[in-house]
């Protein structure tokens, strides 16, 4: 018999391009909203802290990983955050979930082992009920 899996404290960690900042606050607090604990730097990385130790814990220690896609595509960090979610996921129960914001689906590219997963894409607006409800 197997031991049973451990709960993770977050639900899923928030990987992001510095540049979408308020959407990627809007998308927090409307998962915190619907009681879904997130790990993101903004509310989870204090200041003078060494961030690529609390980063590795925050991917660690989540059931899942949101990469946000916006305009400028991934940036450096969050490629970074990415390598580390899709070894997370080719190890079993760790989701991979890119999500696509306004005007960035087709427009941006995005690494093949990243592609290959099912996507959210909030096609107007960061409040889309129904990509929200996806999410969810």
């Amino acid at each position: 018999m197997s031991a049973p899996i451990a709960r993770k404290q977050y639900e899923a960690f928030l990987s992001y391009h510095s540049t979408d900042i308020d959407a990627v606050r809007q998308i927090a607090e409307s998962l915190r909203e619907r009681n879904i604990e997130v790990w993101w730097d903004e509310w989870c990385l204090p200041p003078g802290t060494s961030f690529q130790q609390k980063l590795d814990d925050g991917l660690q220690n989540c059931g899942s990983t949101i990469v946000i896609l916006g305009t400028s595509g991934l940036g450096e960090w969050q490629r970074k955050e990415v390598e580390v979610a899709l070894v997370l996921g080719s190890r079993g129960r760790h989701p991979v979930i890119p999500v696509f914001l306004p005007g960035s689906w087709g427009q941006i590219q995005v690494p093949a082992f990243l592609d290959i997963h099912d996507t959210v894409k909030f096609r107007d607006s960061i409040v889309e009920k129904i990509s929200l409800d996806r999410l969810q």
